[in-house]
């Protein structure tokens, strides 16, 4: 149905969903909650713009994921060597202001001693 009328299932979702919550709490044919209305679960726009973010990106959640845990493996390695934090020091584009910025505080004043140690 959704592709005969040129709907895309997630609008089609939206709009059903909005309708019931608005409607349901005044009709006779739907069982009544208790201590709440239907009203209460309408999703804001906001709820709905991460809905339609999530499902844009549903078909790579496997391969972002799998990024992200070699970002993670990566970025762990950092931590056992000052190597990395000299290297981004010393290029003229980045130096300090990355790390500064970027990095959590301790681990960017733990960087700049390892740098002063090697450097001295």
């Amino acid at each position: 149905v959704c592709k005969e009328e040129g709907i895309v299932p997630l609008q089609l979702l939206k709009w059903g969903l909005n309708k019931f919550c608005r409607n349901a709490d005044d009709s006779s044919s739907v069982p009544k909650l208790q201590k709440k209305e239907y009203r209460d679960y309408l999703l804001t726009r906001q709820e709905w713009e991460l809905i339609d973010l999530i499902a844009k990106f549903a078909p790579v959640k496997d391969a972002l994921e799998a990024g992200l845990a070699k970002l993670q493996k990566w970025h762990r390695a950092m931590g056992c060597s000052n190597i990395y934090f000299i290297c981004l020091v010393l290029d003229p584009k980045i130096k300090t202001a990355y790390t500064s910025n970027k990095w959590d505080p301790d681990q960017h004043a733990k960087g700049m001693i390892d740098l002063e140690n090697t450097v001295g």
